[in-house]
């Protein structure tokens, strides 16, 4: 893997790294063509995530990957991977498994039972590699020990 940076950052139509964060939920997280305002995605992070995770390569000024959890958890006390994506040119350096592992450490750390998340199809493959399993509601889980 390439060195890199973590960055913390809101979710904040002014800031660079949401903008960023922004094209790669769009993109890659809801795959749409035609996404939504900047605005109304920007609401419903700021409503669902805390503090957003990016990786900056070096040499680099914009995300190569991007990932949050929710402020949430659900009644059997597991966290959400809301968004964790990576760009397209990206894939393969190693960005979404740090991100994933730096998620799952941080919710075991604050006493989350566990993790879950609703992958896209070609995301499936991945967090399979992870441990994770699908659940009868469409959502994927993985127990944290």
């Amino acid at each position: 893997m390439s060195e890199f940076e973590v960055v913390r950052f809101d979710a904040d139509p002014n800031l660079q790294y949401w903008q960023d964060a922004y094209t790669l939920i769009t993109t890659e997280v809801y795959q749409d063509p035609e996404p939504d305002d900047i605005d109304e995605v920007t609401e419903v992070a700021q409503k669902r995530c805390g503090t957003f995770y990016g990786i900056v390569p070096d040499q680099q000024a914009s995300l190569a990957a991007m990932g949050a959890i929710a402020r949430e958890r659900n009644k059997d006390n597991y966290a959400e991977i809301v968004y964790l994506a990576t760009q397209p040119e990206s894939r393969g350096r190693g960005y979404g498994s740090y991100l994933l592992t730096l998620f799952e450490r941080t919710v075991q750390g604050q006493g989350a039972a566990g993790v879950y998340l609703f992958p896209t199809r070609r995301a499936v493959g991945f967090y399979e590699k992870y441990g994770y399993r699908e659940g009868p509601d469409e959502h994927w889980y993985k127990e944290l020990a």
